[in-house]
């Protein structure tokens, strides 16, 4: 059955990261059995010696099965405490698993909402309905109830069969009943996924303080506090539904415990009539009727929340077995310094989406060129970035590094020759030294770049330099820096790296006009040798640049240097230039 690979593949995963976890889990089970076993059997001894009138034998009988209970209480404790530290090494474990499969799966995946609800539902699985832990409870209690339900069998089977017929079935509208209810638990984990993603963020949004300027400025607390309680009122509704839904299942429970517990009841008190059985012997059989009952139905409930917390883990075994990227481990020729990038007919669409987003591209770059690549909004600019990157493949056609398709290359060493100033860059709640150099390698080449990238002043004016923290959320005497600052230390990090090709996207699309010629003035200096990607709605850049990609409906119009292309008036590019240059005119005579 599906629901049992799924726990197998949980299973095979959890006990390579604890090998005595299982171990402890059946021995847990014999002891309990073992206190099931003492307690019945003892209490039948006790009232034949109490019946025949040996107190002695009844005293030692109660004194041996209340140290027995008692040395298994403490052993039992022991493993149960055992047993949670190893429940929290897996669990952090398997969190730590998600983590590293999201950072070296495909990046296509990352980018998919298939996927982002996969990583989504797992979480949710084990944080809010507890899935592994109860997975892990079910496994202990099954194994506990075959125990205990092998050791009454035969029992009851000698006296009368008809016991185990009226278990059996009750047994079986027991089955019936749990089906539905792990029916529901099910269907509510498929329902609550992709809610939740969505809650989730509005969420972290309404209780985010770096949103609070804009929830003053604009009219956005009331449309964001509206989403976020829609979500909820989503989650409540169909949280109640299954919790009413449930309570029918738990009151059926209940109503056949009840008849099974009469039936057992009577049909062991006739016989015992019938046959004149001793009074230690009917309350051995009682007990041993009962004990076999509750051990069947518990039984059966395990199963099914075994089954439910495996279904509810599906996708956890699901984004487990997505193939880490094979860019990472592929071996490759290593990459040297660049000496030539050419697209030869490059084409490519998004997976699972047909509307291409570059068709037939081909140029070539060589080695110290500073190149622009301008275009309209949805023109591929940033998806040719992603594909130099190679974060993804071309549909069609070779991107070539120095004469070698850029997939043949080892991909860390590929990487090591380029640097990017994405659009979205990310910055990190670490030092502002580490934020640029994550390796601490050479203070001195990160205090010029920083000063090249123009934060020379904000750095003097903090009393711990660049060693201070970026952020007040984790550190008390972190700073927050503007988006410009931000924009400037994203591009400090670029030129640190030792690359050999440059790729900024937007690089300066949050700094003023005065504050972007200051930073273009230093590219020369800064980008050195190297040769340079610009990728901007400003056309500044294109002023120094060697030359000009133009990008128009997914494909290249032009391709030449700012003079040329300023004397074809009819041109896209002569209509973006001129209609900025005319703003910046504009702005400078008023």
């Amino acid at each position: 059955m599906k629901q049992f690979k799924i726990a197998y593949n949980i299973i095979k995963f959890t006990n390579k990261i604890s090998k005595t976890f299982y171990l402890l889990i059946f021995a847990q089970a014999i002891m309990r059995t073992a206190k099931i076993l003492i307690g019945v059997y003892g209490l039948k001894l006790i009232i034949d010696g109490l019946v025949s009138n040996d107190y002695h034998t009844s005293i030692q009988m109660i004194l041996i099965v209340l140290g027995s209970e008692f040395l298994i209480n403490i052993l039992e404790k022991k493993l149960v405490s055992m047993l949670e530290i190893k429940k929290q090494e897996i669990m952090q474990r398997v969190y730590q698993t998600i983590n590293f499969k999201l950072m070296n799966i495909d990046y296509q995946h990352l980018e998919d909402p298939y996927y982002l609800d996969l990583s989504e539902r797992s979480k949710y699985a084990i944080n809010q309905f507890d899935a592994l832990d109860n997975l892990f409870k079910s496994f202990a209690d099954i194994a506990y109830y075959i125990l205990v339900i092998s050791s009454m069998f035969a029992v009851l089977i000698t006296f009368n069969p008809l016991i185990l017929l009226i278990i059996f079935a009750t047994l079986l509208l027991y089955t019936i009943n749990s089906r539905f209810s792990s029916k529901q638990q099910v269907l509510l984990s498929k329902k609550l996924g992709p809610i939740n993603r969505k809650f989730n963020y509005y969420q972290v949004i309404v209780s985010d303080v770096t949103s609070a300027k804009d929830f003053s400025v604009y009219p956005l607390s009331d449309l964001m506090f509206d989403k976020y309680s829609s979500f909820l009122n989503q989650t409540n509704k169909v949280m109640i539904n299954f919790y009413l839904k449930n309570a029918i299942y738990k009151s059926i429970f209940v109503m056949i415990s009840v008849i099974q517990i009469v039936a057992i009841y009577s049909l062991v008190g006739l016989q015992s009539i019938t046959l004149s059985v001793g009074v230690s012997l009917f309350v051995f059989l009682i007990a041993a009727a009962t004990k076999t009952s509750e051990a069947l139905s518990s039984f059966i409930t395990s199963m099914f929340s075994f089954q439910s917390s495996s279904n509810m883990l599906e996708p956890l075994v699901e984004l487990m077995n997505v193939e880490e990227s094979e860019e990472l481990y592929k071996d490759g020729q290593i990459a040297s310094e660049m000496q030539s990038l050419r697209f030869d007919k490059v084409s490519f669409h998004y997976p699972n989406h047909e509307k291409i987003v570059l068709k037939d591209i081909s140029f070539t770059i060589n080695k110290g060129e500073k190149i622009s690549i301008v275009g309209l909004n949805g023109a591929g600019k940033t998806t040719l970035v992603k594909l130099i990157c190679r974060l993804y493949k071309p549909t069609s056609g070779t991107i070539y590094w120095n004469g070698i398709d850029i997939n043949d290359y080892q991909y860390e060493s590929f990487l090591n020759q380029i640097a990017a100033v994405f659009q979205d860059f990310k910055m990190f709640a670490l030092t502002l030294h580490e934020n640029v150099d994550m390796e601490s390698k050479n203070r001195e080449d990160v205090l010029r770049c920083i000063k090249q990238a123009g934060l020379d002043n904000k750095i003097a004016s903090l009393e711990h330099g660049i060693d201070t923290y970026l952020s007040k959320e984790y550190h008390e005497n972190g700073i927050e820096m503007s988006g410009g600052e931000l924009q400037k230390l994203a591009i400090a990090r670029a030129f640190y790296k030792n690359s050999s090709l440059i790729i900024l996207d937007e690089p300066t699309s949050a700094l003023d006009p005065l504050a972007e010629a200051e930073i273009y003035e230093h590219f020369s200096e800064l980008v050195a040798n190297r040769t340079s990607i610009y990728i901007s709605h400003r056309m500044s850049s294109c002023v120094f640049s060697d030359r000009i990609i133009i990008l128009d409906e997914n494909k290249i119009q032009m391709i030449d240097t700012h003079e040329e292309l300023m004397k074809q008036k009819n041109s896209r590019y002569y209509e973006l230039f001129n209609s900025q240059a005319m703003y910046y005119q504009a702005n400078a005579d008023s």
